[in-house]
């Protein structure tokens, strides 16, 4: 006993040592950055759901600063191949009120800043996504251990042969309680092999284990109320067919949330592709599958 506390003390004194000396496993030190470099950033995310589409025009500005909105009014241009043209005179929003964005449809936007590059960059919208159909099984949540397991959706689409396509999938349930109907949001992940990373409350695919071919994604689903799962009648199934822009850029986006204040993760770059600056441009074509219980 003796011999085993002799060869623990030295082990011991040295535990106490640093456990003993404040801030010896911390330490803040004061790191240089580079200014940001001075240029114009765009974002545009536009859906064939709604009349209205929306954007934003800001100076740059390196990372954790406020936004910087333009000191002059900046030229939006919009142009299409199925003669869609427009434009306006904006010192930060975009507001773009015409007909719905149509499959096929290729938009070009351009902006003139005085003093600067034309800022550029053009997408076509996707074609809807064909869903063919869709089933539920939930959880049987009637034990504590059980309570968090999700309910699993599969959802059989066909997709566009010989093209990439990137798809996002939301699913809302439609519950009746006391006689009323209500919609329920969802949490949404996957461990289907063609699952890429969940977004929001979307999960991400793409295509390059089925492409042309019918396919049943799995998606796990986890109920905001737990409590209104019983009532389930039928299903909302969100379908988003991402221009390869638009994919890219949420799912690096993802990426970069999910690596936040993890010292080990690789450095994640958000894909842009606005030409002669930064930001996005990207399209999703939008179609909604209903599918009762």
């Amino acid at each position: 006993m003796n011999f085993i506390l002799f060869r623990a003390y030295p082990l011991l004194c040295v535990l106490l040592f640093f456990t003993s000396c404040e801030g010896f496993f911390y330490k803040t030190i004061d790191v240089e950055i580079d200014e940001f470099p001075p240029g114009y950033a765009v974002t545009c995310l536009w859906t064939n759901e709604s009349k209205v589409q929306q954007g934003y025009i800001s100076k740059t500005v390196g990372i954790l600063k406020p936004v910087i909105p333009l000191s002059d009014k900046a030229d939006f241009f919009l142009t299409s191949n199925l003669n869609r043209n427009w434009n306006v005179q904006t010192q930060d929003g975009i507001d773009y009120n015409d007909s719905p964005i149509l499959a096929g449809e290729i938009l070009s936007i351009r902006v003139k800043i005085n003093g600067a590059a034309d800022l550029e960059s053009t997408q076509t919208m996707p074609d809807s996504i064909k869903i063919i159909e869709a089933s539920l099984k939930q959880a049987n949540r009637s034990t504590g251990s059980n309570f968090d397991k999700p309910d699993i959706v599969k959802i059989k689409i066909k997709d566009n042969p010989n093209e990439k396509n990137y798809y996002g999938f939301n699913v809302l349930y439609i519950v009746e309680e006391n006689g009323s109907i209500d919609t329920l949001m969802n949490s949404i992940g996957s461990s289907d092999p063609a699952f890429d990373i969940d977004f929001s409350s979307f999960a991400l695919f793409k295509d390059e284990l089925f492409n042309g071919k019918e396919y049943t994604l799995s998606l796990e689903v986890f109920p905001s109320r737990w409590g209104s799962t019983q009532n389930v009648v039928g299903l909302i199934i969100e379908a988003h067919h991402f221009s390869r822009d638009a994919y890219l850029y949420l799912s690096s986006l993802a990426r970069s949330y999910y690596s936040d204040g993890n010292p080990f993760a690789e450095p994640i770059i958000v894909h842009q592709n606005i030409k002669n600056g930064y930001g996005i441009f990207g399209l999703a074509n939008v179609n909604k599958y209903y599918q009762k219980i």
